[in-house]
């Protein structure tokens, strides 16, 4: 049987026989006083609530602290607050604040401190540290006290480092997102640094507000209704909202805009016609306004080219038109003169000259970029250049009609002059020739020159 035993501030109670289980019955409620040690020594493990060296089979109700010096288990839950574990692998901790099927809110901190996630040193209320450079920090605005933002550091929580968004798909179903600014004016709005230089960089400008790059083929789709107007609209900051530059697309009329200063310069119709100064061209390319062509290439000026590809061989399949400009001598039929020279081209890649030529002054020349040849002045002059051959029958001089402005004492009103090119190298003959065909026959005057 057992025995009581007695001693200094103890009581021991042993239980002896084969049985050695040790009950107390009572019909009150034993106590230990304070001062008082219960003490259990029994090194039986606890694997069930029905094992162990202290059992106890209805509740115990405990005013001060349990401490384990290993674990803690319970078979199916513990109330208020409810925690849930498993000594399984990969078991999940799941936390209620009560058993009750209407739930309350869980705290954490509720009195303040931080709470921590992977990590021993939170520097915010939720501290998230999954690995290097991998955390999630949560905090209220510092200015603004309704906000809410997402701070992500390094590890020594000196400096920021990329978020980085791996789902399919970000949405934000209401409000606005801001790029730079916390003041965002449409749903996205993009503020880049300042400095971005008005020449293109030879590289990408960090300072840039928008970069879009693909290793292929890389677009910005904008989408409208189908009768709709969409585009871009290019505006100085502070402009009052007023479009400066403007590249509209029509969706109901499929035409293309471009805009400066808030108006349209120039329109691409559905059928391609190109109009400038007018939103309507009625041809491939109409321009309501003037043109300027300038180059300053050597003498040629300006240049009008019209191009025929059907022409091939000796024809002309390329005319230019040239305001020209040189310090050539008057009398040189192939020297540049200052004026408008009709150019011709020929298909065989010949370069055939000039074929008329408008000067300043007023004269005309074909087959010359100078006339006047006879160096009469004070008149308007339409001089006709003839070839220059080897043999004296083809020695032609050219034909020049004057409407001269002569004085008083003089009443000629004008006449009709054949002068030969001063380098022909011998005198010429005026002659005005009709030939009948067929006879060789020829009829005329002349005189010598």
């Amino acid at each position: 049987m057992g025995s009581i035993t007695g001693g200094t501030g103890t009581l021991a109670i042993s239980a002896g026989g084969t049985n050695q289980n040790l009950t107390l019955a009572a019909s009150g409620t034993g106590q230990v006083q304070s001062s008082s040690i219960l003490k259990v020594t029994n090194a039986t493990a606890s694997t069930s609530s029905t094992t162990g060296a202290f059992q106890v089979a209805g509740g115990m109700g405990v005013t001060g602290d349990i401490y384990a010096g290993t674990s803690i288990n319970a078979g199916t839950q513990m109330m208020s607050p409810q925690i849930y574990g498993s000594s399984a692998a990969s078991g999940t901790l799941k936390v209620d604040g009560t058993s009750n099927a209407t739930k309350g809110n869980l705290l954490l901190n509720s009195a303040g401190g931080f709470v921590g996630i992977g990590t021993t040193t939170p520097f915010n209320p939720l501290w998230i540290h999954g690995g290097t450079n991998m955390n999630l920090g949560v905090r209220d605005g510092v200015t603004d006290l309704t906000a809410v933002r997402l701070h992500t550091f390094n590890d020594a929580a000196s400096s920021f480092v990329p978020m980085e968004f791996g789902a399919s798909k970000f949405n934000f179903i209401t409000g606005s997102v801001g790029i730079g600014t916390t003041a965002p004016a449409a749903k996205l709005h993009v503020v880049g640094s300042s400095g971005v230089s008005t020449s293109p960089p030879a590289a990408w400008n960090s300072n840039s507000a928008l970069i879009v790059d693909n290793a292929g083929q890389s677009f910005i789709d904008i989408q409208g209704g189908s009768t709709s107007i969409i585009g871009l609209l290019l505006q100085g900051t502070g402009s009052g909202g007023g479009s400066n530059g403007q590249l509209l697309y029509d969706n109901g009329t499929n035409k293309m805009s471009l805009g400066t200063n808030g108006t349209t310069r120039m329109t691409i119709d559905s059928s391609g016609g190109v109009g400038i100064g007018t939103t309507a061209p009625n041809a491939p390319l109409e321009v309501n306004g003037v043109i300027q062509s300038t180059n300053t290439y050597n003498s040629t000026g300006g240049t009008l080219s019209l191009n025929t590809p059907a022409k091939t061989g000796t024809k002309a399949n390329t005319w230019k038109l040239f305001n020209m400009t040189s310090t050539s001598v008057n009398g040189d039929p192939n020297a540049y003169s200052d004026g408008l020279a009709f150019w011709r081209y020929l298909g065989n890649g010949t370069n055939a000259g000039p074929a008329m030529f408008l000067a300043d002054g007023g004269n005309v020349g074909i087959g010359t970029t100078a006339p006047n040849l006879s160096g009469y002045g004070n008149g308007t002059y339409l001089t006709v250049a003839g070839n220059f051959g080897s043999t004296p029958a083809n020695n032609r001089g050219g034909l020049e009609l004057a409407n001269m402005q002569t004085p008083a004492a003089n009443n000629i009103a004008g006449d009709i002059t054949f002068a030969q090119a001063a380098n022909s190298g011998s005198s010429g003959v005026s002659l005005i020739r009709s030939t009948v065909a067929g006879t060789g026959g020829a009829n005329g005057f002349g005189g010598s020159l």
